[in-house]
Formats: structure tokens, C-alpha cells, sequence
């Protein structure tokens, strides 16, 4: 009886590894299509396949682009780790005060910290914590897509390395978000349009252009 090897699952690790080896940039972008367009990383890849597909900028670059946001989470991740486990560490050492390592918050375009009303009445800062990056940015969508036109999300590294000063701040503009949280599933409002395969076919986002600021 032949045996069938199970496919490992993708990751950002893994994705960077196999990056390392290809040999055509358009025909890694059509391979790995699907997790650039769904996987756990879409949110920043996404926008840069929309790119290729509505030939905005060419396969080489754009892959060059994904190699560098995704090299940037994989070290954003592998910090915050870190930081988690010396946090705990010292919580259990007698802090009680727990500084996770990135902040997300929702601005107007002056740059002033904006509020949403509970179903109480109370009005709270909308402003919050994470261990990890990706987390930030999906509540930073959640706030945008129900928030005002003129909102912006901004998520901070708070103990971002030198090296990495162009990712200490990631600006995430209302119209993104509001594709994201379209894109990634029907909700009691909303309608989803199967996507077809193959690179040829649109994903559902505009071109759109992830800021960095050396804030």
C-alpha cells in the first residue's frame, strides 16, 4: 500500500526558504498564489499580488517587495516572542504590569487619538496592546471598518531594532482595511465571490500601497 506524504503547511519561515530557491519570480508568485492571496500573512502580501495582477509593477520586484514585508513580520514575530517570555518572566518575578511590545491606535488626519461609544455609553480610548503584530493589525481593521472615513490605523514596534526603523510604524489607511475585512469572509451583511486559480485571476483589492514612517 503506497503510502501519501502529507503536505507540510505553509509558513512565513517556510515561504522565505522556499523563496530562496526559485527560479522564475512569476512562476513562485503563481505557485504560492493562494497563500499570498489567504494565508496568514494576506494583509501585507495581498496588496503587492493585486500589483503583478493589474501589471502595476513586475513579478521580479514585487517578489522582492514580499520577500522584504515578510522577512520584516517573521523578525517582528521572533522579537515579540522574546519579549513575551522576559515580560512573563519578570511578572513572575513580582511586576504585575505587563508592557506588551506593539500598540495599535485609531487617528483622525491631525493625528489625535480617537474614541467609540459602548453599548453602556462609557466612551473608550481606542487604543490597545498586543504580543504580536498581526494581531494589532487585524483589530486595527476591525476599528476602521466600522470607524469614520477620515480614520487612520497606525501600529507601533515599540522596541523595534535600528536596523528595522522603516517598520517601527505601520500606517493602515481606512480603504485597506475595509478591503481586508471584505476579502476574508462573509459576515451578516456581507457577500463573498468565490475567487477562481490561477495568477491570471483578480483578487478582490486595489493596488494598494503599505506606508512605513520613521515615527
Amino acid at each position: 500500500m503506497t503510502e501519501t506524504k502529507t503536505e507540510k503547511p505553509m509558513t512565513p519561515k517556510r515561504f522565505l526558504r522556499l523563496l530562496n530557491g526559485a527560479k522564475s519570480a512569476i512562476g513562485f508568485l503563481a505557485a504560492h498564489r493562494d497563500y499570498l492571496a489567504t494565508g496568514e500573512l494576506a494583509d501585507i502580501t495581498s496588496p503587492i499580488l493585486a500589483k503583478v495582477e493589474d501589471k502595476a509593477i513586475m513579478p521580479t520586484p514585487a517578489l522582492q517587495e514580499i520577500q522584504a514585508v515578510v522577512w520584516a513580520h517573521c523578525m517582528a514575530a521572533d522579537m515579540a516572542k522574546a519579549e513575551a517570555s522576559i515580560l512573563k518572566s519578570n511578572t513572575s518575578k513580582g511586576s504585575t504590569k505587563e508592557l506588551l511590545p506593539f500598540e495599535a491606535r485609531i487617528v483622525d488626519p491631525a493625528g489625535n487619538v480617537q474614541f467609540r461609544t459602548t453599548e453602556s455609553g462609557d466612551e473608550v480610548e481606542l487604543i490597545q496592546t498586543f504580543n504580536m503584530p498581526q494581531d494589532a493589525e487585524r483589530w486595527v481593521h476591525r476599528q476602521l471598518f466600522n470607524g469614520a472615513p477620515n480614520w487612520t490605523g497606525e501600529v507601533t514596534w515599540a522596541h523595534c531594532p535600528e536596523k528595522l526603523v522603516d517598520f517601527k510604524v505601520r500606517k493602515i489607511a481606512r480603504e485597506t482595511a475595509i478591503e481586508v475585512t471584505l476579502r476574508k469572509g462573509p459576515g451578516p451583511v456581507m457577500h463573498k465571490t468565490a475567487a477562481s486559480g490561477g495568477l491570471t485571476s483578480k483578487i478582490k483589492v486595489k493596488p494598494t500601497v503599505t506606508k512605513f514612517s520613521r515615527g
